[in-house]
């Protein structure tokens, strides 16, 4: 399938985010392929901003090569080619379990660069935050991801 086609796939499917608002991700991935620029980010947001919340770290800590193959099937469908997995510093298990992952999938292909033989170049950075509630907010977690502000260019 082309990018084109896994996005109206998606979005055919009716998936939404699972942030308040649900915001339909084929949509959201069409208008990342959309943008003409050579560098595009992708952001796992696995921060649980919400009191109790413990979903993204028990799937981390349990399947963290299913986090990384959705963000690969993301990065394909919308063009992006650096990924970051945002998530808690007190979630240590995450962390390690997630850096394993990632190192495997280094090693096999599936991440770096002409990844499997396509010719697509993506990779994923760990950034550890400290556990801010409001990094559930997309220019929040920018920043927090990269305070020199280098994702403000991106967002015009």
């Amino acid at each position: 399938m082309t990018p084109v086609e896994v996005c109206d796939e998606v979005t055919a499917a009716g998936l939404r985010g699972r942030g308040g608002a649900g915001f339909p991700t084929g949509r959201k991935w069409r208008s990342a392929l959309d943008q003409p620029r050579a560098h595009k980010y992708l952001i796992c947001n696995a921060d649980e901003g919400d009191p109790g919340a413990l979903i993204e770290r028990a799937v981390l800590e349990s399947d963290p090569l299913r986090v990384i193959e959705g963000m690969l099937i993301a990065a394909y469908a919308s063009g992006a080619t650096k990924g970051y997995v945002y998530c808690r510093a007190e979630h240590p298990l995450a962390i390690e379990r997630l850096r394993e992952a990632i190192f495997q999938c280094r090693a096999a292909g599936p991440l770096g660069k002409d990844h499997l033989g396509t010719l697509v170049d993506f990779d994923i950075t760990i950034k550890q935050g400290a556990g801010a509630f409001v990094c559930g907010e997309e220019t929040a977690i920018l920043t927090s991801i990269d305070p020199r502000g280098a994702h403000r260019a991106v967002h015009r």
